[in-house]
């Protein structure tokens, strides 16, 4: 079984980024698997700048020595990145680097090299 996970937080639902980041950061601290990344995209960039629990999830997957991200392209276009950089997170070009291509919409989990990802959407 695979021990590494990659959270993809991409919904404008609160609730279910929450629900994303609390999984994760249960998963590492809990030991449910070995490295866990999470990754903000979309609309999910914008819930990470505003909601105070999501930044407090964030302080504590912080605290385990992770740096969350978020998407470079959708920063830049929204002018968020020194929101994201203040939160200490990373900027990256998370298509290219994570997929290498776009991945299939209708499908929650994808194997992205030694990691499985898992997708809170929609």
């Amino acid at each position: 079984m695979n021990n590494k996970l990659v959270v993809i937080i991409s919904t404008a639902q609160l609730d279910k980024a929450r629900t994303g980041m609390m999984y994760a950061v249960n998963a590492l601290k809990n030991n449910w698997m070995e490295d866990v990344k999470i990754i903000f995209f979309g609309p999910a960039q914008e819930l990470i700048n505003k909601d105070s629990e999501l930044q407090r999830y964030l302080k504590e997957y912080q605290n385990e020595e992770k740096n969350a991200v978020v998407c470079k392209y959708i920063a830049d276009r929204d002018n968020t990145a020194k929101r994201a950089e203040a939160l200490n997170m990373d900027v990256e070009k998370v298509i290219l680097r994570w997929f290498g291509s776009y991945p299939k919409r209708h499908n929650k989990a994808h194997q992205l090299g030694q990691f499985t990802a898992l997708w809170a959407m929609l």
